[in-house]
Protein backbone atom coordinates (compact mmCIF):
# COMPACT_ATOMS: atom_id res chain seq x y z
CA UNK A 1 0.00 0.00 0.00
CA UNK A 2 1.32 3.43 -0.88
CA UNK A 3 2.10 5.82 1.97
CA UNK A 4 0.36 9.21 2.17
CA UNK A 5 2.20 12.24 3.54
CA UNK A 6 0.04 14.57 5.66
CA UNK A 7 -0.19 16.90 8.68
CA UNK A 8 -1.90 16.06 11.97
CA UNK A 9 -4.40 18.76 12.85
CA UNK A 10 -4.35 18.66 16.69
CA UNK A 11 -7.16 19.93 18.87
CA UNK A 12 -6.89 22.52 21.66
CA UNK A 13 -3.74 22.08 23.71
CA UNK A 14 -4.70 22.38 27.35
CA UNK A 15 -2.38 23.59 30.08
CA UNK A 16 -0.65 26.50 28.35
CA UNK A 17 -1.60 30.08 27.71
CA UNK A 18 -1.92 30.94 24.00
CA UNK A 19 0.80 33.46 23.20
CA UNK A 20 -1.31 35.36 20.73
CA UNK A 21 -4.28 36.15 22.98
CA UNK A 22 -4.57 39.86 23.78
CA UNK A 23 -3.11 40.95 27.08
CA UNK A 24 -6.17 43.15 27.60
CA UNK A 25 -8.38 40.11 27.39
CA UNK A 26 -6.23 38.31 29.92
CA UNK A 27 -6.91 41.06 32.46
CA UNK A 28 -10.55 40.01 32.76
CA UNK A 29 -11.64 37.47 35.29
CA UNK A 30 -12.93 34.24 33.77
CA UNK A 31 -16.50 34.85 34.86
CA UNK A 32 -16.52 38.13 32.99
CA UNK A 33 -16.11 36.69 29.49
CA UNK A 34 -17.23 33.07 29.79
CA UNK A 35 -20.89 32.18 29.34
CA UNK A 36 -22.60 30.65 32.30
CA UNK A 37 -22.69 26.90 32.60
CA UNK A 38 -18.93 26.32 32.09
CA UNK A 39 -16.74 24.77 34.80
CA UNK A 40 -13.44 26.50 35.51
CA UNK A 41 -10.51 24.14 35.93
CA UNK A 42 -7.00 24.81 37.15
CA UNK A 43 -6.12 26.93 34.15
CA UNK A 44 -8.25 30.08 34.37
CA UNK A 45 -8.33 30.53 30.60
CA UNK A 46 -9.53 27.14 29.44
CA UNK A 47 -13.20 26.20 29.84
CA UNK A 48 -14.43 22.65 30.02
CA UNK A 49 -17.85 21.15 30.42
CA UNK A 50 -20.21 18.44 29.38
CA UNK A 51 -21.38 17.95 25.78
CA UNK A 52 -24.55 19.93 26.42
CA UNK A 53 -22.56 22.86 27.74
CA UNK A 54 -20.76 23.15 24.37
CA UNK A 55 -23.98 23.38 22.41
CA UNK A 56 -24.68 26.81 20.96
CA UNK A 57 -28.18 28.15 21.18
CA UNK A 58 -30.05 28.13 17.89
CA UNK A 59 -30.52 31.84 18.24
CA UNK A 60 -26.74 32.29 18.09
CA UNK A 61 -26.14 30.20 14.90
CA UNK A 62 -24.81 31.83 11.75
CA UNK A 63 -23.92 30.49 8.31
CA UNK A 64 -20.37 30.11 6.98
CA UNK A 65 -19.87 29.94 3.18
CA UNK A 66 -17.38 27.37 1.86
CA UNK A 67 -16.68 24.52 -0.58
CA UNK A 68 -16.48 20.84 0.16
CA UNK A 69 -12.98 19.52 -0.41
CA UNK A 70 -13.52 16.33 -2.45
CA UNK A 71 -11.18 13.36 -2.53
CA UNK A 72 -10.66 10.26 -4.66
CA UNK A 73 -13.54 8.70 -2.79
CA UNK A 74 -15.94 11.26 -4.23
CA UNK A 75 -14.43 10.94 -7.74
CA UNK A 76 -14.76 7.18 -7.94
CA UNK A 77 -17.68 6.20 -5.75
CA UNK A 78 -21.28 7.37 -5.33
CA UNK A 79 -22.06 6.94 -9.04
CA UNK A 80 -22.66 4.32 -11.75
CA UNK A 81 -19.73 3.40 -14.02
CA UNK A 82 -20.64 2.32 -17.59
CA UNK A 83 -17.59 1.10 -19.59
CA UNK A 84 -17.32 1.76 -22.49
CA UNK A 85 -19.88 4.50 -22.92
CA UNK A 86 -18.93 5.12 -26.59
CA UNK A 87 -18.58 2.34 -29.18
CA UNK A 88 -17.24 2.98 -32.69
CA UNK A 89 -18.14 -0.07 -34.76
CA UNK A 90 -16.22 1.30 -37.76
CA UNK A 91 -17.11 -0.24 -41.11
CA UNK A 92 -19.34 -3.13 -40.09
CA UNK A 93 -19.03 -6.07 -42.47
CA UNK A 94 -19.95 -8.87 -40.01
CA UNK A 95 -21.71 -9.05 -36.64
CA UNK A 96 -19.78 -7.52 -33.76
CA UNK A 97 -20.21 -8.26 -30.06
CA UNK A 98 -19.07 -5.68 -27.53
CA UNK A 99 -19.12 -6.20 -23.75
CA UNK A 100 -20.28 -3.25 -21.65
CA UNK A 101 -19.83 -3.41 -17.88
CA UNK A 102 -22.10 -1.53 -15.46
CA UNK A 103 -20.74 -1.11 -11.91
CA UNK A 104 -22.71 0.28 -9.00
CA UNK A 105 -20.13 2.35 -7.12
CA UNK A 106 -22.71 3.51 -4.58
CA UNK A 107 -22.45 2.12 -1.08
CA UNK A 108 -26.19 1.60 -1.15
CA UNK A 109 -28.45 -0.45 -3.46
CA UNK A 110 -29.46 1.16 -6.78
CA UNK A 111 -32.42 0.23 -8.98
CA UNK A 112 -32.25 0.05 -12.78
CA UNK A 113 -35.71 1.00 -14.01
CA UNK A 114 -35.16 0.20 -17.70
CA UNK A 115 -32.68 0.05 -20.58
CA UNK A 116 -34.11 2.18 -23.41
CA UNK A 117 -32.82 2.49 -26.99
CA UNK A 118 -33.04 5.06 -29.79
CA UNK A 119 -32.04 4.41 -33.43
CA UNK A 120 -30.93 0.90 -32.52
CA UNK A 121 -32.31 -1.05 -35.47
CA UNK A 122 -30.16 -4.13 -36.04
CA UNK A 123 -28.64 -3.99 -32.53
CA UNK A 124 -29.63 -6.35 -29.71
CA UNK A 125 -28.52 -6.54 -26.07
CA UNK A 126 -28.01 -9.65 -23.93
CA UNK A 127 -28.86 -8.54 -20.36
CA UNK A 128 -28.07 -10.28 -17.05
CA UNK A 129 -31.71 -9.78 -15.97
CA UNK A 130 -34.83 -8.03 -17.15
CA UNK A 131 -35.35 -4.56 -15.61
CA UNK A 132 -36.40 -3.38 -13.16
CA UNK A 133 -33.52 -4.96 -11.27
CA UNK A 134 -31.62 -4.09 -8.10
CA UNK A 135 -27.89 -3.48 -8.12
CA UNK A 136 -26.50 -4.30 -4.67
CA UNK A 137 -23.68 -2.07 -3.41
CA UNK A 138 -20.44 -2.38 -5.44
CA UNK A 139 -21.91 -5.03 -7.78
CA UNK A 140 -20.92 -5.20 -11.48
CA UNK A 141 -22.96 -6.67 -14.34
CA UNK A 142 -21.98 -7.33 -17.98
CA UNK A 143 -24.15 -6.52 -21.01
CA UNK A 144 -23.36 -7.90 -24.48
CA UNK A 145 -24.23 -5.53 -27.35
CA UNK A 146 -24.67 -7.45 -30.60
CA UNK A 147 -24.33 -5.15 -33.63
CA UNK A 148 -25.70 -6.89 -36.73
CA UNK A 149 -25.21 -6.26 -40.43
CA UNK A 150 -28.95 -5.83 -41.06
CA UNK A 151 -30.18 -2.30 -40.56
CA UNK A 152 -29.54 1.27 -41.71
CA UNK A 153 -26.28 1.98 -43.53
CA UNK A 154 -25.34 4.59 -40.90
CA UNK A 155 -25.25 3.43 -37.28
CA UNK A 156 -26.05 6.13 -34.73
CA UNK A 157 -27.75 4.44 -31.76
CA UNK A 158 -28.08 5.51 -28.14
CA UNK A 159 -28.91 3.25 -25.21
CA UNK A 160 -29.89 4.72 -21.83
CA UNK A 161 -29.45 2.96 -18.49
CA UNK A 162 -32.26 4.54 -16.46
CA UNK A 163 -31.31 4.29 -12.76
CA UNK A 164 -33.27 5.91 -9.97
CA UNK A 165 -30.29 8.16 -9.17
CA UNK A 166 -29.47 9.24 -12.75
CA UNK A 167 -29.38 8.21 -16.45
CA UNK A 168 -26.21 6.79 -18.04
CA UNK A 169 -25.94 6.68 -21.90
CA UNK A 170 -24.07 4.35 -24.28
CA UNK A 171 -23.62 5.63 -27.84
CA UNK A 172 -22.85 3.35 -30.81
CA UNK A 173 -21.73 4.75 -34.19
CA UNK A 174 -20.44 3.20 -37.42
CA UNK A 175 -21.36 2.23 -40.96
CA UNK A 176 -22.76 -1.00 -42.32
CA UNK A 177 -20.92 -2.28 -45.39
CA UNK A 178 -21.93 -5.15 -47.65
CA UNK A 179 -19.33 -7.05 -49.70
CA UNK A 180 -19.11 -6.88 -53.50
CA UNK A 181 -18.85 -10.52 -54.56
CA UNK A 182 -18.88 -10.29 -58.38
CA UNK A 183 -15.41 -10.84 -59.79
CA UNK A 184 -14.03 -8.73 -62.65
CA UNK A 185 -13.83 -9.82 -66.25
CA UNK A 186 -10.10 -9.62 -67.03
CA UNK A 187 -10.69 -9.74 -70.80
CA UNK A 188 -10.73 -5.93 -70.58
CA UNK A 189 -8.24 -3.87 -68.53
CA UNK A 190 -9.29 -2.68 -65.10
CA UNK A 191 -8.98 1.09 -64.65
CA UNK A 192 -7.74 2.58 -61.38
CA UNK A 193 -7.90 6.37 -61.24
CA UNK A 194 -6.11 8.64 -58.74
CA UNK A 195 -7.46 12.21 -58.50
CA UNK A 196 -5.63 14.97 -56.66
CA UNK A 197 -6.83 18.59 -56.48
CA UNK A 198 -4.65 21.61 -57.27
CA UNK A 199 -5.60 25.27 -57.23
CA UNK A 200 -3.76 26.71 -60.24
CA UNK A 201 -3.22 30.49 -60.26
CA UNK A 202 -1.77 31.58 -63.65
CA UNK A 203 -0.22 34.99 -64.24
CA UNK A 204 -0.41 37.04 -67.43
CA UNK A 205 3.22 36.28 -68.36
CA UNK A 206 2.66 32.50 -68.17
CA UNK A 207 4.13 31.88 -64.74
CA UNK A 208 1.87 30.15 -62.25
CA UNK A 209 1.34 29.43 -58.59
CA UNK A 210 0.05 26.02 -57.51
CA UNK A 211 -1.61 25.18 -54.22
CA UNK A 212 -2.18 21.56 -53.19
CA UNK A 213 -5.72 21.17 -51.85
CA UNK A 214 -5.94 17.42 -51.32
CA UNK A 215 -3.44 15.51 -49.18
CA UNK A 216 -4.39 12.10 -50.56
CA UNK A 217 -5.98 11.36 -53.94
CA UNK A 218 -9.49 10.13 -54.39
CA UNK A 219 -9.55 6.70 -55.98
CA UNK A 220 -11.97 4.96 -58.29
CA UNK A 221 -11.87 1.43 -59.62
CA UNK A 222 -13.68 0.58 -62.84
CA UNK A 223 -14.03 -3.01 -64.02
CA UNK A 224 -16.26 -5.17 -66.18
CA UNK A 225 -18.07 -8.15 -64.65
CA UNK A 226 -20.73 -10.70 -65.48
CA UNK A 227 -23.04 -12.95 -63.46
CA UNK A 228 -25.38 -15.81 -64.25
CA UNK A 229 -27.86 -17.95 -62.35
CA UNK A 230 -28.00 -17.50 -58.61
CA UNK A 231 -25.17 -14.95 -58.61
CA UNK A 232 -27.18 -12.80 -61.04
CA UNK A 233 -30.21 -12.95 -58.79
CA UNK A 234 -28.08 -12.11 -55.76
CA UNK A 235 -26.62 -9.18 -57.68
CA UNK A 236 -30.06 -7.85 -58.58
CA UNK A 237 -31.22 -8.03 -54.96
CA UNK A 238 -28.06 -6.49 -53.57
CA UNK A 239 -27.99 -3.51 -55.94
CA UNK A 240 -31.71 -2.91 -55.46
CA UNK A 241 -31.33 -2.80 -51.67
CA UNK A 242 -27.79 -1.47 -51.21
CA UNK A 243 -27.18 0.63 -54.33
CA UNK A 244 -27.02 3.92 -52.44
CA UNK A 245 -24.96 2.54 -49.56
CA UNK A 246 -21.35 1.53 -49.06
CA UNK A 247 -19.70 -1.68 -50.25
CA UNK A 248 -16.59 -3.56 -49.24
CA UNK A 249 -14.88 -3.87 -52.63
CA UNK A 250 -11.82 -6.10 -53.06
CA UNK A 251 -8.89 -4.43 -54.75
CA UNK A 252 -8.79 -7.18 -57.35
CA UNK A 253 -5.20 -6.68 -58.67
CA UNK A 254 -3.81 -7.38 -55.18
CA UNK A 255 -5.56 -10.74 -54.76
CA UNK A 256 -3.62 -13.91 -53.98
CA UNK A 257 -4.57 -17.55 -53.38
CA UNK A 258 -4.67 -18.44 -49.70
CA UNK A 259 -1.31 -20.03 -48.87
CA UNK A 260 -2.50 -22.18 -45.93
CA UNK A 261 -5.88 -23.29 -44.51
CA UNK A 262 -7.47 -21.05 -41.87
CA UNK A 263 -9.36 -22.40 -38.87
CA UNK A 264 -12.37 -20.88 -37.14
CA UNK A 265 -11.28 -18.28 -34.60
CA UNK A 266 -8.03 -17.35 -36.38
CA UNK A 267 -6.85 -13.81 -35.71
CA UNK A 268 -4.29 -13.52 -38.52
CA UNK A 269 -3.91 -14.42 -42.19
CA UNK A 270 -0.62 -15.35 -43.86
CA UNK A 271 -0.39 -13.37 -47.10
CA UNK A 272 2.26 -11.44 -49.01
CA UNK A 273 1.67 -7.78 -48.07
CA UNK A 274 4.57 -6.33 -50.07
CA UNK A 275 3.40 -3.66 -52.55
CA UNK A 276 -0.24 -4.52 -51.75
CA UNK A 277 -2.99 -2.30 -50.35
CA UNK A 278 -3.21 -3.70 -46.81
CA UNK A 279 -3.31 -1.04 -44.10
CA UNK A 280 -4.26 -0.72 -40.44
CA UNK A 281 -7.95 0.04 -40.10
CA UNK A 282 -8.64 -1.31 -43.58
CA UNK A 283 -10.43 -4.49 -44.61
CA UNK A 284 -9.39 -7.97 -45.67
CA UNK A 285 -11.75 -10.18 -47.67
CA UNK A 286 -11.73 -13.95 -48.04
CA UNK A 287 -13.71 -15.13 -51.06
CA UNK A 288 -14.40 -18.65 -52.30
CA UNK A 289 -13.90 -19.57 -55.94
CA UNK A 290 -17.66 -19.98 -56.34
CA UNK A 291 -18.25 -16.48 -54.95
CA UNK A 292 -21.08 -17.49 -52.63
CA UNK A 293 -18.91 -17.82 -49.50
CA UNK A 294 -17.07 -14.82 -48.09
CA UNK A 295 -15.82 -13.20 -44.92
CA UNK A 296 -14.63 -9.65 -44.36
CA UNK A 297 -12.47 -8.66 -41.38
CA UNK A 298 -10.98 -5.44 -40.06
CA UNK A 299 -7.18 -5.18 -40.09
CA UNK A 300 -5.45 -4.33 -36.80
CA UNK A 301 -1.80 -4.72 -37.86
CA UNK A 302 0.22 -5.36 -41.01
CA UNK A 303 3.61 -7.06 -41.10
CA UNK A 304 5.69 -8.68 -43.84
CA UNK A 305 3.78 -11.81 -44.76
CA UNK A 306 1.05 -11.47 -42.10
CA UNK A 307 -2.13 -9.48 -41.60
CA UNK A 308 -3.51 -9.37 -38.05
CA UNK A 309 -7.26 -9.03 -37.56
CA UNK A 310 -9.23 -6.99 -35.05
CA UNK A 311 -11.60 -9.93 -34.33
CA UNK A 312 -11.42 -13.70 -34.80
CA UNK A 313 -12.71 -15.19 -38.06
CA UNK A 314 -16.01 -17.00 -37.90
CA UNK A 315 -15.50 -19.48 -40.75
CA UNK A 316 -13.05 -22.14 -41.81
CA UNK A 317 -11.24 -21.48 -45.10
CA UNK A 318 -9.47 -24.06 -47.28
CA UNK A 319 -6.36 -22.96 -49.13
CA UNK A 320 -7.17 -24.62 -52.44
CA UNK A 321 -10.36 -22.71 -53.24
CA UNK A 322 -9.96 -19.37 -51.43
CA UNK A 323 -8.64 -15.99 -52.55
CA UNK A 324 -7.58 -13.26 -50.15
CA UNK A 325 -7.82 -9.56 -51.04
CA UNK A 326 -7.34 -6.17 -49.42
CA UNK A 327 -10.68 -4.37 -49.59
CA UNK A 328 -11.78 -0.75 -49.62
CA UNK A 329 -15.04 0.93 -48.61
CA UNK A 330 -16.62 2.21 -51.82
CA UNK A 331 -19.89 3.36 -53.32
CA UNK A 332 -21.54 3.20 -56.73
CA UNK A 333 -22.32 6.41 -58.67
CA UNK A 334 -25.82 7.88 -58.64
CA UNK A 335 -26.77 6.01 -61.80
CA UNK A 336 -25.41 2.58 -62.66
CA UNK A 337 -26.82 0.57 -65.56
CA UNK A 338 -26.13 -3.02 -66.56
CA UNK A 339 -26.99 -5.16 -69.60
CA UNK A 340 -28.87 -8.45 -69.75
CA UNK A 341 -27.80 -10.47 -72.77
CA UNK A 342 -29.96 -13.50 -71.79
CA UNK A 343 -32.87 -14.01 -69.44
CA UNK A 344 -30.50 -15.16 -66.70
CA UNK A 345 -27.21 -13.38 -67.38
CA UNK A 346 -26.06 -9.84 -66.68
CA UNK A 347 -23.02 -7.91 -67.88
CA UNK A 348 -21.86 -4.46 -66.88
CA UNK A 349 -19.11 -2.12 -65.78
CA UNK A 350 -18.92 -1.25 -62.09
CA UNK A 351 -17.39 2.10 -61.22
CA UNK A 352 -16.52 2.08 -57.53
CA UNK A 353 -15.61 5.32 -55.76
CA UNK A 354 -13.42 4.61 -52.72
CA UNK A 355 -14.63 6.46 -49.63
CA UNK A 356 -11.60 6.13 -47.35
CA UNK A 357 -8.23 7.89 -47.63
CA UNK A 358 -5.65 6.16 -49.82
CA UNK A 359 -2.17 6.88 -48.53
CA UNK A 360 1.00 5.62 -50.16
CA UNK A 361 4.71 6.24 -49.60
CA UNK A 362 6.08 8.93 -51.91
CA UNK A 363 9.33 8.40 -53.83
CA UNK A 364 11.29 11.05 -55.77
CA UNK A 365 13.69 10.03 -58.59
CA UNK A 366 17.30 9.93 -57.47
CA UNK A 367 18.63 12.05 -60.37
CA UNK A 368 18.27 15.79 -59.67
CA UNK A 369 19.10 18.95 -61.57
CA UNK A 370 19.01 22.45 -60.08
CA UNK A 371 17.32 21.12 -56.96
CA UNK A 372 14.51 19.25 -58.71
CA UNK A 373 14.11 15.60 -59.74
CA UNK A 374 14.65 14.39 -63.30
CA UNK A 375 12.36 11.86 -64.97
CA UNK A 376 14.75 9.11 -66.08
CA UNK A 377 12.30 6.31 -66.93
CA UNK A 378 12.00 6.04 -70.70
CA UNK A 379 8.51 6.01 -72.20
CA UNK A 380 6.93 2.90 -73.63
CA UNK A 381 7.09 3.50 -77.38
CA UNK A 382 4.33 1.00 -78.17
CA UNK A 383 2.42 3.98 -79.60
CA UNK A 384 3.50 7.35 -80.96
CA UNK A 385 4.60 9.89 -78.36
CA UNK A 386 2.88 13.20 -78.94
CA UNK A 387 4.73 16.50 -78.65
CA UNK A 388 2.66 19.67 -78.83
CA UNK A 389 3.51 23.39 -78.92
CA UNK A 390 0.69 25.48 -77.44
CA UNK A 391 0.71 29.28 -77.28
CA UNK A 392 -1.39 31.72 -75.29
CA UNK A 393 -2.55 33.71 -78.29
CA UNK A 394 -4.74 36.77 -77.80
CA UNK A 395 -6.89 38.28 -80.54
CA UNK A 396 -8.49 41.68 -81.01
CA UNK A 397 -11.23 41.47 -83.61
CA UNK A 398 -13.95 44.11 -84.13
CA UNK A 399 -15.30 42.09 -87.10
CA UNK A 400 -14.97 45.13 -89.38
CA UNK A 401 -11.38 44.86 -90.48
CA UNK A 402 -8.10 43.05 -89.98
CA UNK A 403 -7.66 41.03 -86.81
CA UNK A 404 -4.84 41.78 -84.36
CA UNK A 405 -3.21 38.68 -82.85
CA UNK A 406 -0.31 38.58 -80.38
CA UNK A 407 1.54 36.01 -78.26
CA UNK A 408 0.83 36.80 -74.61
CA UNK A 409 3.85 35.03 -73.09
CA UNK A 410 6.29 35.01 -76.01
CA UNK A 411 7.08 31.31 -75.52
CA UNK A 412 5.31 28.10 -76.44
CA UNK A 413 3.87 25.82 -73.79
CA UNK A 414 5.17 22.35 -74.53
CA UNK A 415 2.84 19.41 -73.88
CA UNK A 416 4.44 15.99 -74.08
CA UNK A 417 2.91 12.53 -73.74
CA UNK A 418 4.50 9.84 -71.58
CA UNK A 419 3.49 6.18 -71.51
CA UNK A 420 4.63 3.80 -68.75
CA UNK A 421 5.16 0.07 -69.16
CA UNK A 422 4.88 -1.42 -65.66
CA UNK A 423 5.96 -5.05 -65.59
CA UNK A 424 5.89 -6.61 -62.11
CA UNK A 425 4.70 -5.59 -58.66
CA UNK A 426 7.88 -3.65 -57.88
CA UNK A 427 7.60 -1.51 -61.01
CA UNK A 428 3.92 -0.79 -60.31
CA UNK A 429 4.67 0.17 -56.71
CA UNK A 430 7.52 2.48 -57.78
CA UNK A 431 5.27 4.22 -60.30
CA UNK A 432 2.56 4.70 -57.65
CA UNK A 433 5.13 6.25 -55.32
CA UNK A 434 6.27 8.54 -58.15
CA UNK A 435 2.67 9.58 -58.89
CA UNK A 436 2.07 10.35 -55.21
CA UNK A 437 5.19 12.54 -55.16
CA UNK A 438 3.80 14.55 -58.10
CA UNK A 439 0.34 14.99 -56.48
CA UNK A 440 -1.35 15.76 -59.78
CA UNK A 441 -0.46 19.19 -61.19
CA UNK A 442 1.27 20.30 -57.99
CA UNK A 443 4.96 19.31 -58.23
CA UNK A 444 7.38 20.06 -61.05
CA UNK A 445 9.98 17.72 -62.58
CA UNK A 446 12.57 17.87 -65.36
CA UNK A 447 11.44 15.85 -68.39
CA UNK A 448 13.71 15.04 -71.38
CA UNK A 449 12.35 14.97 -74.92
CA UNK A 450 13.84 11.45 -75.39
CA UNK A 451 14.94 12.62 -78.88
CA UNK A 452 18.30 13.23 -80.60
CA UNK A 453 18.00 17.00 -80.37
CA UNK A 454 21.68 17.98 -80.72
CA UNK A 455 24.44 16.19 -82.64
CA UNK A 456 28.03 16.78 -81.46
CA UNK A 457 30.52 17.41 -84.30
CA UNK A 458 33.76 18.28 -82.43
CA UNK A 459 35.68 16.85 -79.47
CA UNK A 460 34.46 18.26 -76.15
CA UNK A 461 37.43 19.29 -74.00
CA UNK A 462 37.45 18.37 -70.34
CA UNK A 463 37.94 21.98 -69.22
CA UNK A 464 35.93 23.64 -72.00
CA UNK A 465 32.41 24.83 -71.11
CA UNK A 466 31.10 24.58 -74.67
CA UNK A 467 30.03 22.03 -77.27
CA UNK A 468 30.10 22.29 -81.05
CA UNK A 469 27.02 20.81 -82.67
CA UNK A 470 25.32 20.47 -86.00
CA UNK A 471 23.80 23.78 -87.12
CA UNK A 472 20.01 23.54 -86.62
CA UNK A 473 19.37 27.26 -86.23
CA UNK A 474 19.73 27.15 -82.43
CA UNK A 475 21.63 30.44 -82.26
CA UNK A 476 19.34 32.26 -84.69
CA UNK A 477 15.97 30.86 -83.62
CA UNK A 478 16.13 29.49 -80.08
CA UNK A 479 18.92 31.54 -78.52
CA UNK A 480 18.97 29.63 -75.21
CA UNK A 481 15.27 30.20 -74.75
CA UNK A 482 13.24 28.59 -71.97
CA UNK A 483 12.39 24.88 -72.44
CA UNK A 484 15.35 24.58 -74.83
CA UNK A 485 18.25 25.84 -72.72
CA UNK A 486 18.60 22.79 -70.42
CA UNK A 487 20.06 19.60 -71.84
CA UNK A 488 20.89 16.05 -70.83
CA UNK A 489 24.05 14.52 -72.33
CA UNK A 490 24.15 10.71 -72.26
CA UNK A 491 27.36 8.89 -73.08
CA UNK A 492 27.50 5.36 -74.40
CA UNK A 493 29.10 4.34 -71.11
CA UNK A 494 25.85 5.30 -69.36
CA UNK A 495 27.31 8.42 -67.75
CA UNK A 496 24.88 11.37 -67.71
CA UNK A 497 25.56 15.14 -67.56
CA UNK A 498 23.00 17.87 -66.98
CA UNK A 499 23.95 21.33 -68.19
CA UNK A 500 22.39 24.71 -69.03
CA UNK A 501 23.09 26.51 -72.31
CA UNK A 502 23.87 30.14 -71.52
CA UNK A 503 24.54 31.39 -75.08
CA UNK A 504 24.91 30.24 -78.66
CA UNK A 505 26.85 31.40 -81.72
CA UNK A 506 26.80 30.28 -85.33
CA UNK A 507 30.25 29.14 -86.55
CA UNK A 508 29.32 28.20 -90.12
CA UNK A 509 26.43 26.92 -92.14
CA UNK A 510 27.13 23.45 -90.76
CA UNK A 511 28.17 24.09 -87.14
CA UNK A 512 27.34 26.28 -84.17
CA UNK A 513 28.80 26.51 -80.67
CA UNK A 514 26.71 26.33 -77.49
CA UNK A 515 28.25 27.75 -74.33
CA UNK A 516 27.46 25.74 -71.17
CA UNK A 517 27.31 26.84 -67.55
CA UNK A 518 30.18 24.46 -66.63
CA UNK A 519 32.61 22.00 -68.30
CA UNK A 520 31.93 18.27 -68.37
CA UNK A 521 35.23 17.48 -66.62
CA UNK A 522 36.19 14.75 -69.09
CA UNK A 523 37.17 14.68 -72.74
CA UNK A 524 34.38 13.38 -74.95
CA UNK A 525 34.66 12.38 -78.60
CA UNK A 526 31.60 12.79 -80.85
CA UNK A 527 31.35 9.03 -81.16
CA UNK A 528 31.16 8.66 -77.36
CA UNK A 529 27.83 10.49 -77.18
CA UNK A 530 24.72 8.36 -77.19
CA UNK A 531 22.23 11.22 -77.33
CA UNK A 532 21.57 14.79 -76.20
CA UNK A 533 18.02 15.70 -75.15
CA UNK A 534 16.43 19.02 -74.43
CA UNK A 535 14.84 19.12 -70.99
CA UNK A 536 11.83 21.15 -69.86
CA UNK A 537 10.62 21.74 -66.33
CA UNK A 538 7.15 20.20 -66.38
CA UNK A 539 4.19 19.13 -64.29
CA UNK A 540 1.33 16.76 -64.94
CA UNK A 541 -1.23 18.37 -67.25
CA UNK A 542 -4.08 16.91 -65.18
CA UNK A 543 -4.75 16.15 -61.53
CA UNK A 544 -5.88 12.66 -62.53
CA UNK A 545 -3.69 9.63 -63.24
CA UNK A 546 -5.10 6.39 -64.65
CA UNK A 547 -3.58 2.93 -64.26
CA UNK A 548 -4.76 0.24 -66.68
CA UNK A 549 -4.42 -3.16 -65.02
CA UNK A 550 -4.16 -6.16 -67.35
CA UNK A 551 -3.41 -8.52 -64.45
CA UNK A 552 -2.11 -8.26 -60.90
CA UNK A 553 1.44 -8.23 -62.30
CA UNK A 554 1.19 -5.93 -65.31
CA UNK A 555 -0.18 -2.41 -65.84
CA UNK A 556 0.18 0.59 -68.12
CA UNK A 557 -0.28 4.33 -67.66
CA UNK A 558 -0.31 7.23 -70.11
CA UNK A 559 -0.47 10.92 -69.22
CA UNK A 560 0.52 14.33 -70.53
CA UNK A 561 3.20 16.61 -69.09
CA UNK A 562 3.00 20.40 -69.49
CA UNK A 563 6.04 22.70 -69.41
CA UNK A 564 6.11 25.42 -66.73
CA UNK A 565 7.48 28.91 -67.25
CA UNK A 566 9.98 28.93 -64.39
CA UNK A 567 12.98 30.67 -62.87
CA UNK A 568 14.77 27.50 -61.72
Amino acid sequence: MAGIVGIDLSSIEYGSTPALISADLNSYAPVEFLPSGYLIKDNDYLPAGGYSDYRISASNNWGIAGNKRESFLDDYYFRIHVTPSFIDAGNLVSQQEVEVTVWNAFLTPETLNQLSATGAEGISVVQPATPPMTYTPLIEHTYIFQIGTDGPSTIDAQFLFDFVSDDYPVQIVGSRVTPWLWRPDWSAPMIERLDWLTNLLPAYDGTEQRVRLREFPRRTLEFAFSATGKMRRLFDSAVYDWGARQWAVPFWPDGLPLSAPISIGATSVAVDTTTRDYHVGGLLMLLSDSGDAYEVAEISAVAAGTVSLARPLGLQWPAATTMVYPARVASLPDSHGFSRFTHDAVFGVARMQFEDSSDWAEAIPTDTYRGHPVLTGRPNWIEDISHEFARMMREVDFATGVRLRFDQTGNPEIIQNHRWFLDGREAISEFRSWAYSRAGKFAGIWVPTWADDLIVTQIIGSAVAAITVENIGYASRIGAGIHRNDIRIILKTGEVFYRRIVSAAEDSVTEETLTLDSPLGITVNPGDVSEINYMAFMRLDSDGVELSWFSGEFAECAHNMRAIKHDV
